[in-house]
């Protein structure tokens, strides 16, 4: 045998020796403090005092093991004791976990996700059942995609929060998007409905049932709930543009349409819907119209600033340029954007931030390689929003350029991010059955 081998063989039996050693005087730790906790009991007072002020004395991380006994002992003396030590500690404890906290919520921010699941972790191992830091990990967890684990936490969430505590809509509403996200239709249509027994007019529910009666391919219920909706609020004319969209996302082009140039008018909440009502009945004219008059305004007060940033030219204004670029192409006007003039100021530590590179890419200032680069996001599910938002428009640009091929590739991938309630997903899928 040579040196290498026994060299080997030592460190791993070493390593073994202290692991299970290590396990062990955990173990008889563990056995300790119940032995302590048992003298919380006990009929002579200097015995319950010693025990009481060495529990007092434990460092947090051997909090949990008090609060199973708390919860386990059928001694009512044991019971009130531990209480009172528990108690005790909490403002020490809160102050304890305060660092943990703060320090996974700006990892949280920062999209370093697993480092986050760390430290909000470190609270976990020592009270299973505290609430912020459950309502925390959900959070990381969904950003992070994990939604089977996600689950799980907004499961033991809902099991510890009282039924009038407002966090139950929101745990209920995040699980019901996870359920669709998933593709576990039946789960989430169950889940929405049960919630809306008990509260008929939420909205957000209404929607997100559409959305899983939708993709669980139950249009009849799907349209049904629309028009029951139309009916009983007339007075908003974003009931009837859902029909008519979901119409095209069903191919009911012609039944659309007419939704669209009889019922509809501007609506003045949502610029952007009634942008895509133009293209949807190929309305040019009033398209260029309409996005001028959003456009107009901002690059005027843009005209000769250097250091452009998010202030300055947000997402819904790099948006309706883009429509109103392919509005004057398919009206066979000259372009009147020029995107190279609007890119270049943008200062250099923004350029990367969406949709900034979508202007680039219209200006010619950025590669296909390096636009697709920026499109990657430690969050997944931004990531594929970002996609979805960047398909569609670069479906655009291609259509305007004739390139009918490559515009159904891109139309196609946006679609296939699955962000259904996206506005460019709908109109994605007018454009495809359009071509």
């Amino acid at each position: 045998m040579n040196y290498l081998k026994i060299i080997t063989i030592i460190l791993l039996n070493i390593f073994l020796f202290s692991h299970t050693f290590s396990k062990d005087s955990v173990k008889e730790k563990e056995n300790e403090i119940r032995e302590q906790i048992k003298k919380l009991g006990d009929s002579n007072y200097k015995v319950r005092d010693k025990a009481i002020k060495e529990l007092n004395n434990l460092p947090y991380t051997h909090r949990k093991i008090l609060v199973q006994e708390f919860k386990t002992t059928s001694n009512l003396e044991i019971r009130d004791r531990l209480k009172s030590i528990l108690d005790l500690s909490n403002d020490g404890l809160i102050e304890y976990f305060s660092e943990f906290y703060l320090k996974s919520q700006k990892l949280n921010l920062d999209k370093k996700y697993n480092e986050a699941l760390i430290e909000i972790n470190k609270i976990i191992a020592i009270d299973d059942e505290y609430l912020m830091a459950l309502i925390l990990k959900s959070q990381i967890l969904l950003n992070k995609g994990d939604y089977k684990e996600c689950i799980e936490v907004l499961k033991k969430l809902l099991l510890l929060q009282s039924n009038e505590s407002k966090e139950v809509e929101k745990i209920n509403l995040n699980l019901s998007q996870i359920y669709i996200e998933l593709g576990e239709f039946k789960n989430a249509i169950d889940l929405i409905e049960s919630l809306l027994a008990v509260n008929q007019n939420s909205n957000e529910l209404k929607e997100l049932l559409l959305q899983a009666y939708e993709q669980d391919k139950q249009f009849e219920k799907t349209e049904l709930l629309i028009i029951k909706e139309i009916s009983e609020r007339p007075e908003l004319p974003q009931l009837e543009n859902s029909l008519a969209w979901f119409y095209i996302r069903n191919g009911k082009l012609e039944k659309a349409k007419t939704i669209i140039k009889e019922k509809l008018v501007p609506i003045k909440n949502s610029p952007i819907t009634t942008t895509l009502n133009n293209l949807f009945i190929e309305n040019y004219a009033e398209g260029i119209k309409f996005t001028k008059q959003k456009t107009k305004p901002f690059l005027e007060s843009l005209n000769g600033k250097k250091d452009v940033n998010i202030i300055d030219l947000d997402n819904q204004d790099v948006y309706f340029l883009l429509f109103q670029h392919f509005f004057e192409i398919a009206s066979n006007q000259p372009p009147s954007t020029d995107f190279k003039g609007l890119y270049k100021p943008i200062r250099t530590e923004d350029i990367k931030i969406w949709p900034y590179p979508l202007l680039g890419y219209y200006a010619s200032e950025i590669t296909l390689a390096n636009f697709n680069n920026l499109l990657e996001d430690a969050n997944p599910m931004q990531a594929r929003q970002k996609k979805c938002e960047a398909y569609f428009f670069l479906g655009l640009l291609k259509l305007s350029e004739k390139n009918n091929a490559e515009a159904k590739k891109l139309f196609q991938l946006c679609i296939d991010q699955k962000i259904w309630s996206f506005v460019e997903t709908t109109a994605a899928i007018y454009m495809l059955q359009k071509i």
